[in-house]
């Protein structure tokens, strides 16, 4: 007679979910950065240059969302959605619940939202790795609508 196991598998999940509003009819940019280099001024500093040159004004048509590596964030589609664009400094994709998002700089479309996920920003301290990640927000802020 043959004896047959249930395997039981442990996962974690996350206690604490954030629901990333995108229903904004202003609201068109979220950057989500660690909470952690809000804590230094020079990449601010670099946050602010890069909002700058995309033409985001925080509370008027972008919002800053400091992210922590252990949380999970919802973004929850919506009917009728508008687009938004999304910059994920240092987030990964899974913490978006998203799945085969996993090149970096590349642009990614999906439920009405324009995804970019990239290094944090402690990452672009030389010239080559702030060239790397201006190509690809110049080419996320052309295919704005």
């Amino acid at each position: 007679m043959k004896k047959i196991y249930n395997k039981i598998t442990n996962y974690d999940i996350p206690s604490d979910y954030h629901i990333i509003d995108t229903s904004s009819e202003t609201i068109t940019w979220k950057i989500f950065v660690s909470a952690s280099e809000f804590e230094q001024s020079l990449l601010i500093e670099l946050l602010n240059r890069i909002l700058t040159a995309l033409n985001i004004k925080i509370n008027e048509n972008g919002e800053i969302i400091k992210t922590n590596p252990n949380l999970i964030y919802t973004i929850p589609k919506a009917k009728n959605q508008k687009s938004c664009k999304i910059i994920c400094f240092g987030i990964l994709p899974e913490q978006l619940q998203l799945q085969g998002f996993n090149e970096k700089y590349s642009i990614y479309h999906f439920q009405n939202n324009t995804f970019l996920f990239v290094d944090n920003l402690v990452n672009y301290s030389n010239e080559s790795s702030k060239k790397i990640l201006w190509n690809a927000l110049k080419k996320m802020k052309e295919n704005e609508a």
